[in-house]
C-alpha cells in the first residue's frame, strides 16, 4: 500500500467524517436563516397565508392565495429577500367567489315638461318594461334627458314592480323626484293642485304592489297671487293686519315680527304663496308697518311694488309728511310710494260727503257713503274699469237717508276723476267740486259737459282743473347688446350654482336669477340664448344632457319671476366650448358656466354661431 498502514487509513477516515459533519451544520444554518428572513418579509406585507419551507438553498412557497394578485405579490416579496432563482412556487389560488349583485338605482327629476333621468337599470324589458321608453311614450311633450346606464345582468327581485309604480307617479305629478330601487320607491315633490290633490297619497299607496316599500313626501302647492298684497290698518286699538302674503316661511316670520314689534295683532290672515315682485318684499313690508306705526290712525297697502299710505282724519299733515319722508328712505329700490291726502274733517258729522282722490302716482281712493251694496258694486265696477282694480282703495259705508240721486251723482264724480292725472272730487248734498291737474287739454269742457248732463240743475258744481303737458315719452330701453352685457356682467360677479350632478338651483343661484330677471324685464323683445356649459369630466353625452337641463332650469326660474320668455331659448353645449384649460381645477371651474348670448335675425347658424361668451360658473359638473 505504498507505505500506508491501516492506522493511516483510520486517521484519514476520521478527518473526512469531521469535514462532512461541519458541512451539514453549515447547510442547516443557511436554510434556517433564509427561511426566517423570507417568513419575516412576508409577514411584514400581510402575507401570513404563505407557507415557507427551506430545502437546502431552495425556498419552497406553498399555501392558498386569496387571488392571483396575492400569489404574485408573495413571489415578489420572497424574491427581494432570497435569490429568485432558488424560489419554488407551490402556491394555490382560491377559487373566485360569485360577483355581488349589481345595485340598481334610478333617480328621475320631473319639472313640468323637463325630465332628467340618471342611474343604473337592467337592460331591455327585464328592466321594468323598458322604463325609459315607457316614459317617452306617456309624456310625448316632455324633453327627457336620459343619463342612464343599462346592465345585461339579471334584474333584482322587486325591480319591475317598483319601476312600474314609479312611472305612475311621474305621469301624475308634474313636479316630483322619484327614486327607484329593487323593492322600494321614494316619491318627493308637490301635490297636484285642486281636487286631484286631495287624497292622492292614499290612492297611490292603495295601488302599490305587495313587496314594494313606498315612501311619499308631498308638499302642498303654493298659490300664485296677483296682486301680491299686504294691508295693515291702525285705529285707537292699535295695528291690525287685514291682508298678508309672503313667499316663504322666513319672509312671513319677518313680517309678523315687524307687526308684533309695532304692537299689532294678527288674526291669522297671512298665507305663503308665489307672486312677490322681488326678494325685497319683506323689507318693504317692514318699512310700511313702521311708517304706519308712527301715525295716529290710517292704513297702509302694499300691492306688488306700490305702497299707498291712507291717513286717518286725525293725522296732522306735518306728521304725514314726516312719515312719508322716512318711508321713502326705508323702501327698497324699485318700490313706489303714494301718500293720500288727509281727509277733510266734517264740521257737521251728519253731512254726507263722498270724497274721491287720485294721486300723481296713480292710486285712487273712494271714501264715503252709498245707498246699497248694489250701488257700491256698480261704483266699484266703474272705478275698476277707469283706474284698474289694483290701484283702487274703497272705504265705503252704507246709509239709508242719502239725498235723492246721490248714487247716480257718484258715478258722474268718478267719470270726472278719470280725466284727472291727480286731484280730488268732493260731493255733498249742496255741491260738487272738482280740483286738480289733467294731461288732457280739453279736460275742463269735457268734465263740465259730463256733469251738466248728469247733474242738471239738481246739484251745483265747480271745476278748477289746470292743464299740465304729459311727460316726455320714456327713452327707449337698453340696446340688445347692453342687455346681454348686463346679464353676463351679473354672472361674472355671482355665478349660478348647482349641486353636483343636479339641475336644482341653490339659494345663491336663485338670488343671481333675481338680479338677472330685473335686467330682462327691461329687455322684453331681445332674443337671447341661455347656454349651459360643463368641463370635460365625465362622458360627453352626459355632459351635454346635464348642461341642457341646467340651462332649462334657469329659463324656468326666470319665467317664475314673471320675465317674458318668448324671446329666450335654452341650449346645452356640454364640454364642447371650453374657455379655459380643462387640465387644471381653475380651468374646469371656469368652463362650468351659464352664459347668455344675443340671437340676431342674421344668426342663420342659430346657437352654433360663434360669438364671444361670458358667464359665471354653474357649479360642479
Amino acid at each position: 500500500m505504498n507505505g500506508l498502514t491501516w492506522a493511516k487509513f483510520a486517521i484519514l477516515g476520521v478527518a473526512a467524517a469531521g469535514a462532512c459533519g461541519l458541512a451539514l451544520l453549515g447547510v442547516d444554518h443557511l436554510e434556517s436563516r433564509n427561511g426566517t428572513e423570507v417568513r419575516t418579509a412576508l409577514a411584514a406585507e400581510g402575507l401570513d397565508w404563505a407557507v415557507v419551507a427551506p430545502d437546502g438553498l431552495k425556498i419552497v412557497l406553498s399555501g392558498t392565495a386569496p387571488d392571483e394578485a396575492a400569489r404574485f405579490r408573495a413571489l415578489t416579496v420572497a424574491g427581494r429577500t432570497a435569490n429568485p432563482a432558488h424560489i419554488r412556487d407551490r402556491m394555490a389560488v382560491a377559487a373566485p367567489q360569485d360577483m355581488p349583485e349589481l345595485s340598481y338605482v334610478l333617480e328621475v327629476l320631473r319639472n313640468g315638461d323637463s325630465v332628467l333621468m340618471h342611474g343604473l337599470i337592467p337592460a331591455g324589458r327585464e328592466g321594468g318594461d323598458d322604463i325609459v321608453g315607457t316614459l317617452r311614450a306617456l309624456l310625448p311633450e316632455a324633453e327627457i334627458s336620459d343619463i342612464v346606464t343599462e346592465s345585461l345582468a339579471r334584474s333584482s327581485e322587486g325591480w319591475r314592480d317598483a319601476a312600474a309604480l314609479g312611472v305612475k307617479a311621474l305621469t301624475e305629478l308634474p313636479d316630483v323626484r322619484v327614486e327607484i330601487t329593487p323593492g322600494a320607491l321614494t316619491v318627493e315633490g308637490v301635490a297636484p293642485e285642486g281636487p286631484a290633490g286631495a287624497g292622492w297619497t292614499a290612492r297611490f299607496l292603495d295601488g302599490a304592489p305587495e313587496g314594494v316599500e313606498v315612501t311619499v313626501k308631498l308638499r302642498q302647492p303654493r298659490e300664485r297671487l296677483s296682486p301680491f298684497l299686504l294691508r295693515v290698518s291702525k285705529d285707537a286699538e292699535g295695528l291690525l293686519l287685514e291682508s298678508c302674503a309672503a313667499e316663504s316661511g322666513p319672509d312671513l316670520d319677518r313680517i309678523l315680527a315687524a307687526l308684533a314689534g309695532a304692537g299689532g295683532s294678527d288674526p291669522g290672515v297671512c298665507q305663503v304663496a308665489l307672486g312677490a315682485p322681488d326678494r325685497q318684499w319683506p323689507a318693504a313690508a317692514e318699512a310700511a308697518i313702521a311708517a304706519l306705526a308712527g301715525l295716529e290712525e290710517g292704513a297702509v297697502t302694499l300691492s306688488d311694488s306700490m305702497v299707498t299710505v291712507l291717513p286717518g282724519a286725525g293725522v296732522a299733515p306735518e306728521a304725514l309728511s314726516r312719515a312719508g319722508d322716512g318711508l321713502r328712505q326705508a323702501l327698497p329700490a324699485g318700490y313706489r310710494l303714494s301718500l293720500m291726502p288727509v281727509p277733510v274733517e266734517d264740521e257737521d258729522r251728519d253731512v254726507a260727503r263722498l270724497s274721491l282722490t287720485r294721486s300723481a302716482e296713480g292710486p285712487v281712493t273712494l271714501r264715503g257713503p252709498l245707498s246699497s251694496a248694489q250701488d257700491e258694486a256698480v261704483l266699484a265696477s266703474l272705478a275698476a274699469a277707469r283706474f284698474g282694480a289694483d290701484s283702487l282703495t274703497r272705504v265705503i259705508s252704507l246709509a239709508a237717508d242719502l239725498p235723492r240721486g246721490w248714487d247716480v251723482h257718484a258715478l258722474a264724480a268718478t267719470e270726472a276723476l278719470a280725466l284727472l292725472s291727480e286731484g280730488r272730487v268732493e260731493m255733498t248734498a249742496e255741491a260738487l267740486t272738482v280740483t286738480g291737474r289733467s294731461q288732457v287739454e280739453d279736460a275742463v269742457p269735457r268734465i263740465t259737459a259730463e256733469l251738466s248732463r248728469t247733474l242738471g240743475d239738481s246739484l251745483p258744481f265747480s271745476v278748477d282743473v289746470a292743464y299740465v303737458a304729459p311727460p316726455p315719452e320714456a327713452e327707449a330701453g337698453p340696446s340688445p347688446e347692453a342687455c346681454v352685457e348686463a346679464v353676463n356682467g351679473i354672472l361674472l360677479e355671482d355665478r349660478i350654482d348647482f349641486d353636483p350632478g343636479s339641475v336644482e338651483l341653490g339659494a345663491a343661484g336663485l338670488e343671481t336669477v333675481d338680479r338677472i330677471a330685473a335686467v330682462l324685464r327691461d329687455c322684453p323683445d331681445v332674443a337671447m340664448e341661455i347656454g349651459g356649459h360643463t368641463d370635460s369630466q365625465g362622458r360627453e353625452e352626459m355632459n351635454e344632457l346635464l348642461s341642457q337641463a341646467r340651462a332649462e332650469a334657469v329659463l324656468d326660474a326666470l319665467a317664475a319671476r314673471r320675465v317674458l320668455t318668448g324671446q329666450l331659448t335654452a341650449r346645452g353645449y356640454g364640454e364642447t366650448r371650453p374657455i379655459a384649460d380643462n387640465g387644471t381645477e381653475a380651468g374646469r371651474e371656469a368652463n362650468r358656466r351659464i352664459a347668455f348670448r344675443l340671437v340676431t335675425e342674421d344668426d342663420s347658424a342659430g346657437a352654433d354661431a360663434a360669438q364671444p361668451e361670458e358667464g359665471g360658473a354653474n357649479g360642479s359638473n
